[in-house]
Formats: C-alpha cells, sequence, structure tokens
C-alpha cells in the first residue's frame, strides 16, 4: 500500500513553490490510524529541516531534467551496491 501526505510548500527564489510529500510504502498489517497520527505529528518537523538544510534547498531548485538525472543516478547507485 501507498500513502501520500502533503505536508506544505516550500517557496523557492524564481522557481515558484515546490509541495512536499511525504510518501510511505507499507505492507497491509500497518495500522492506518497509527500512520496518519504519526504522519501529522512529523509533517511539521519533518518541513522545518528540510527548509534548514541547504543541500535539500538546491535539490529542490533542480529542473526536472535534473531531477530525472540525479533520480537516475540514485537508483544506479542503490541497484549498484546490492
Amino acid at each position: 500500500q501507498l500513502y501520500v501526505k502533503s505536508i506544505g510548500d516550500i517557496v523557492l527564489v524564481k522557481k515558484g513553490k515546490r509541495e512536499i510529500l511525504v510518501v510511505l510504502l507499507v505492507d497491509n498489517m500497518v495500522n492506518i490510524g497509527v500512520l496518519i497520527l504519526q504522519m501529522r505529528k512529523f509533517s511539521v518537523k519533518i518541513k522545518q529541516e528540510i527548509t534548514k538544510s541547504q543541500t535539500i534547498m538546491i535539490k529542490l531548485q533542480m529542473t526536472e531534467q535534473e531531477l530525472k538525472d540525479h533520480l537516475k543516478d540514485l537508483k544506479r547507485k542503490v541497484f549498484e551496491s546490492t
């Protein structure tokens, strides 16, 4: 099962808004109530940490093509190490 929750937007200079989504992939044994409660509880902290991280803020400014290339590189690294 896949759960997605929007935790807000971050406004980037000259790039507009970027919506922050938390995506969880879980099995069918998960307690949905606890999952939603935890997502609400930690969403503010996650957004704060994202806005404080210069590395993440730079990544949020990537163009669509830069993001695709970045994800391909991450995928290659993950599957290369297994």
